[in-house]
């Protein structure tokens, strides 16, 4: 049979504390957002060089995690598996447009970058773009990001800002690479619809 997984310590570590998690070393000081003040999420930053992780309080967490069993701060459920003490809150609170309609909740634009069309579904195919948010109001706290590689966009990026999808400049960093923000990085240029995204999708440009 299957080892079975390592729970985190619940609620959480005393401050200060190391709690192990599947080999990794996690320093934590919430599990939900509740712990949190106002404003602020209880998020999770992946295990670093050497194993070790960290989960906090701050503000726009990217992942934002969640006791099991609980409901997010913003009405969804939390995500996760049956061996999981902690999990993660779904930052989607309303459904991507995909050409001319809206999804369902829970469904994702499956858009295809060289036939310029798209159809709404649970899973996308090999080869088409997966958006699950096509603009930053249907997030929570969080921008509408591309994932690692070319697998698609979703509300957060799981922490990665490789592509920010916008409305107007406003959504946007003034500065930015795929993974920080600020001096030095290339400078936005705009808010504008790019030939591989559905109609009424707009991305923000830097050079």
């Amino acid at each position: 049979m299957p080892k079975p997984a390592e729970r985190y310590p619940s609620p959480c570590c005393k401050p200060g504390e190391w709690c192990s998690n599947d080999g990794n070393m996690v320093e934590r000081s919430c599990d939900e957002s509740a712990d949190c003040s106002a404003g602020q999420q209880c998020g999770d930053i992946d295990p670093l060089e050497g194993g070790l992780g960290y989960q906090e309080c701050q503000t726009r967490w990217p992942v934002e995690v969640c006791l099991a069993g609980s409901t997010c701060k913003n009405g969804n459920a939390c995500q996760a598996d049956d061996a999981a003490t902690v999990g993660i809150c779904n930052l989607q609170i309303a459904p991507p447009r995909c050409g001319q309609q809206t999804c369902k909740v829970g469904e994702t634009c499956c858009w295809s970058s060289e036939e310029h069309r798209g159809s709404c579904a649970a899973e996308c195919g090999p080869d088409d773009l997966a958006l699950r948010c096509t603009s930053p109001e249907q997030c929570d706290h969080s921008d509408c990001d591309s994932l690692p590689g070319p697998s698609g966009y979703d509300c957060g990026g799981h922490g990665f800002q490789f592509g920010i999808l916008c409305r107007t400049v406003r959504d946007c960093p003034n500065q930015a690479t795929g993974i920080a923000f600020g001096p030095g990085a290339p400078t936005l240029k705009g808010c504008k619809h790019l030939d591989w995204a559905p109609p009424s999708v707009k991305s923000c440009v830097y050079e």
